[in-house]
């Protein structure tokens, strides 16, 4: 995974209606895990909140759905190239150095604490967990 495949894989997508923060992220590594840290969890962000806010409506539309969906597909696609050079430091940091032992699911949560917006948070998952349970009731 590197940025020209991100690249590719972006300009296949209609990115209009998200702002140029998204539009024009590029997602080179610097090798200075603080600044792309800062640099990749405020993308991620950016995607989130945009997804929350198309999310908001009562009844979904096919146009909605797919700009949920290229959101989430360039969202993965950075946190790919990011984790493929910085996965050993996450994990070095919340394992205190591997002398910790911490089991998947909370090194999820512990990842999110060293680079926030990584993965989903508890509630985020929750609320994710109860609106697969409706749409399946519907």
């Amino acid at each position: 995974m590197n940025k020209n495949y991100y690249k590719e894989e972006v300009s296949k997508l209609n990115l209009d209606f998200a702002d140029n923060k998204i539009k024009n992220f590029s997602p080179i590594i610097s090798k200075n895990f603080v600044k792309d840290k800062e640099k990749f969890s405020s993308f991620w962000k950016s995607c989130i909140y945009l997804v929350k806010n198309l999310s908001n409506k009562k009844k979904l539309n096919n146009k909605d759905k797919k700009k949920i969906t290229d959101l989430n597909l360039i969202s993965t696609l950075s946190k790919k190239i990011f984790l493929t050079d910085y996965s050993n430091i996450i994990y070095e940091k919340a394992t205190k150095k591997r002398l910790n032992y911490i089991r998947v699911e909370d090194l999820v949560y512990e990842a999110n604490k060293i680079i926030p917006y990584l993965n989903p948070t508890k509630d985020q998952i929750k609320a994710e967990k109860k609106n697969n349970y409706q749409i399946k009731l519907e």
